[in-house]
């Protein structure tokens, strides 16, 4: 079973003299396994699923919330599973560019959760929305990418498991060299504690988050219990 602590590098050591990011999968390797997670294999599973319900002939909802879900044709299914798979296919690009250079997606912070929330839009019925405060500055490569991917994986699990009628990620403000994103829903809940968390659908996303935020030297805070919703505060130092 996967220890956060055992299996990963120390959020403080310098590897600057890296050439390129492809060094962090040789001292990391649960890294990789949580981009596959968090990345291309969400899209593909949307995908698989838009074909499954085209094969059966049934409609797939869109959402995970049978009371909100809506009708779509067999057509739009396989439309969606295209969409999905291009999606997929972008992940995978990005991933090499990153690993292969020494820079994170062509973009601002802002402007790449901004495109991901798009995207989820279009998987779910339930709405996202994006709340940006104040002006966010220019994060280190490494560290922006695996934000990017702590507020992908932080929404995903809220649309997947949380039965919320709403998610927000809110970025900024940017105060004391720090700055704050938190992602926020509406939905049932759960115990951050309880021992069963960790073998649960949920823990991959869990010590994705965890992982990266630790690489990133940054703080995750996890705020939910049954019945009152979820908030993931994650707060990030940042170099001038």
């Amino acid at each position: 079973m996967y220890s956060p602590n055992k299996m990963m590098s120390h959020p403080n050591e310098d590897h600057s003299s890296d050439s390129s990011n492809s060094a962090q999968v040789l001292r990391d390797p649960m890294w990789v396994a949580f981009e596959l997670h968090d990345g291309l294999l969400q899209w593909l599973h949307g995908a698989k699923m838009q074909l499954e319900a085209f094969i059966a002939g049934k409609p797939e909802t869109g959402g995970t919330k049978s009371e909100n879900s809506i009708t779509i044709s067999r057509v739009e299914n396989v439309k969606l599973a295209l969409e999905y798979v291009a999606f997929a296919i972008d992940e995978g690009r990005g991933l090499i560019d990153y690993l292969e250079h020494s820079h994170a997606p062509r973009s601002r912070l802002e402007l790449l959760i901004d495109t991901f929330i798009a995207r989820a839009n279009r998987r779910s019925i339930i709405p996202v929305r994006f709340a940006l405060v104040g002006e966010i500055p220019t994060l280190d490569a490494r560290i922006e990418w695996n934000v990017l991917r702590i507020t992908q994986q932080a929404v995903t699990n809220s649309l997947e498991h949380a039965r919320a009628n709403w998610v927000q990620v809110q970025v900024g403000p940017y105060e004391d060299d720090e700055l704050e994103i938190c992602i926020l829903d509406d939905g049932v809940g759960f115990d951050p504690n309880a021992p069963s968390v960790e073998s649960d659908r949920t823990h991959w996303g869990l010590a994705s988050m965890q992982h990266r935020a630790k690489v990133c030297g940054a703080q995750l805070q996890i705020n939910s219990s049954p019945g009152n919703g979820t908030q993931i505060k994650l707060q990030v130092p940042v170099s001038k």
